[in-house]
């Protein structure tokens, strides 16, 4: 899985083993990882120092046993990160990734053991595929970066003071804008899917709670329904064109108010025999106000 041109063995007899159903065996796979890794020694600080010479001279077994023999480091860093949308096996593998390009960078003659020179590369591989893989949107890695700071920020304010502190306060400890924590902060917040199911039924997802703004009310839907068949049942006892007219010249369409002048012309009747259709419409229609069905439609 790891390339070190050529030399893979002793790597890949401890790479985890990937089966047809990853879901079904990924914690036996995990398991059989570090009981792998578990069985190989430390190195001693003048063996690293010989194997970064021979490193740096092309060796490859010995960039090998270097990487084999600091797997354990990868792990240890990869535990920190858990619960940050990627799956324990994957950050290993993507801190493997990290371990391999710092065996390939260091430089005994700086005087510093490999496992605290790698421990940069690989905290960096990991924090860099969780940016770019951990999340259903993308957060840039300088932001991912950030945000770290910020919850270390605040985690180290709640120890000191007791509380979690303000924005201002934030900002003040992180020298920026009150705007930047606003939008760090923002931009930290959880992703669910629509589908989630939300309680012990399967059926109720987080899409089934969360309001259609683009929907009418059901109380008002409902009252809307019911002021219709209020006022068909009242305009039932006027002719076609009787209710026509007072549909038009009192919106009862929903379209909107005409005046005398559209309405006469939609009609092909002058405005004076109009008011008359207007007039006894309205009669008829008070003559069988007796049904107060409508009462608490009008204010």
């Amino acid at each position: 899985m790891y390339d070190l041109d050529g030399q893979t063995d002793q790597v890949d007899e401890l790479t985890l083993v990937r089966t047809e159903d990853p879901a079904a065996n990924s914690e036996a796979a995990l398991t059989a990882y570090l009981q792998n890794i578990g069985k190989t020694g430390l190195i001693k600080a003048n063996e690293e120092i010989e194997l970064g010479r021979a490193i740096r001279m092309g060796d490859n077994a010995a960039l090998s046993k270097l990487v084999v023999s600091n797997l354990r480091l990868v792990v240890s860093i990869a535990k920190r990160f858990r619960n940050q949308g990627m799956d324990m096996e994957d950050m290993i593998q993507e801190g493997n990734l990290g371990l391999i390009h710092a065996a390939k960078k260091f430089d005994p003659t700086m005087g510093n053991r490999f496992s605290t020179y790698a421990t940069w590369w690989i905290r960096e591989s990991v924090n860099r595929a969780i940016a770019n893989k951990g999340r259903t949107i993308r957060i840039p890695v300088h932001i991912r970066t950030q945000m770290g700071r910020l919850k270390r920020v605040a985690k180290e304010y709640l120890q000191v003071h007791g509380h979690f502190p303000s924005e201002a306060e934030l900002a003040v400890a992180l020298e920026c804008q009150p705007e930047e924590i606003v939008r760090l902060v923002s931009s930290s917040s959880a992703i669910a899917s629509l589908d989630e199911p939300m309680g012990s039924n399967e059926k109720d997802t987080l899409e089934c709670f969360i309001e259609d703004q683009f929907s009418a009310m059901p109380e008002q839907a409902a009252e809307q329904a019911m002021l219709r068949r209020g006022i068909d049942r009242l305009t039932a006892h006027l002719s076609s064109l009787e209710k026509t007219a007072i549909s038009y010249l009192y919106g009862l369409e929903g379209d909107g108010l005409y005046d005398a002048k559209m309405v006469a012309a939609k009609l092909n009747i002058d405005v004076a025999e109009l008011r008359r259709i207007q007039k006894r419409s309205l009669k008829k229609l008070r003559r069988h106000l007796h049904n107060k069905s409508l009462a608490d439609f009008i204010s």
